[in-house]
């Protein structure tokens, strides 16, 4: 486990990620996830498609259930499963960021 010699405050946290968000988003895109390879031969795009796919599976969610995707970034993971299982199963999807990069990115 990673220890940080003095306490993080959330601010701090936040003053991180919009600090380094220009980097984030050239390396990681819209999901800031490293992705799921399952053959290999997956792009990145494809993988990080392929790991929200397994953790929606994963979540068996029920018609009326509700998902909040706390840290979530630019929002972009909670908008795919908005997608592809909430209209049509009455399922609500919300994403909540303490950054203000990600949450200029979110409301613009």
């Amino acid at each position: 486990m990673i220890i940080p010699a003095k306490e993080q405050t959330s601010a701090a946290v936040a003053q991180h990620y919009d600090d380094l968000d220009p980097f984030y988003r050239e390396l990681w895109g819209d999901h800031v996830h490293h992705g799921l390879w399952t053959t290999g031969l997956e792009n990145p795009t494809q993988a990080v498609e392929n790991l929200i796919a397994c953790v929606a599976r994963r979540l068996e969610l029920d018609p009326g259930q509700h998902v909040c995707d706390v840290g979530c970034g630019y929002g972009a993971t909670a908008q795919w499963l908005a997608e592809r299982i909430g209209e049509s199963g009455r399922r609500t999807v919300r994403g909540a960021s303490g950054t203000s990069a990600a949450v200029g990115r979110g409301t613009g």
